[in-house]
């Protein structure tokens, strides 16, 4: 009898390297949650290396350029540029150093204060973002229309969005409630 646990050719990982998330409990999760894991997973990876090959950056890089882009011409503080990557500023501060290095961001001070920057895209980085974007809008749309139709597609984006509300609203709450449920008991709040 084989072990469905590490065979990788039938068992749960098996199925996993097959695309096959959605049909399997993916690392202990429901269906669900393990379908929607797997595809952020899949889609970070394919964007990842599409703007690594187009314009030699991370997506993370490409992501702050364009958070820039968007406020452009009016520059950003780090925290507000974390705020949208959802990062800390130990990340943010990194991915800052590593495009200032590359000339395509630049931070002044931030009037009076020392201490506050203000982060500014330049024509380079204004240049290579846009020129990265394209492509991923192209990904984007190949496949979104490999997939699904329009109405699917605006729907999914719907969906995600009300997703998204209820995780930030659990990750601004106190989860620890949730740390002291029993096996197969989902305590509320109140009953602490």
């Amino acid at each position: 009898m084989r072990d469905e646990g590490t065979d990788p050719t039938g068992g749960p990982q098996g199925a996993l390297a097959r695309g096959e998330a959605g049909r399997t409990d993916f690392r202990g999760l429901g269906p669900t949650t393990g379908a929607l894991l797997g595809l952020g997973a899949d889609l970070g990876r394919l964007f990842d290396h599409l703007v690594r090959r187009q314009g030699s950056l991370t997506f993370s890089q490409y992501q702050l350029l364009a958070l820039l882009r968007a406020a452009h011409p009016e520059p950003r503080e780090p925290w507000e540029l974390g705020r949208g990557l959802g990062s800390g500023s130990a990340h943010v501060t990194m991915l800052l150093d590593q495009l200032q290095r590359a000339g395509l961001v630049e931070r002044q001070t931030h009037g009076k204060d020392r201490r506050r920057r203000w982060v500014h895209l330049t024509e380079a980085g204004r240049e290579r973002v846009e020129q990265v974007a394209e492509r991923v809008r192209a990904l984007e749309s190949r496949i979104l229309e490999g997939a699904l139709r329009s109405e699917e597609a605006e729907r999914m984006g719907e969906l995600a969005e009300r997703l998204r509300a209820v995780l930030v609203e659990l990750t601004a709450s106190d989860l620890s409630f949730l740390l002291l449920a029993e096996p197969g008991h989902e305590p509320h709040p109140e009953d602490l």
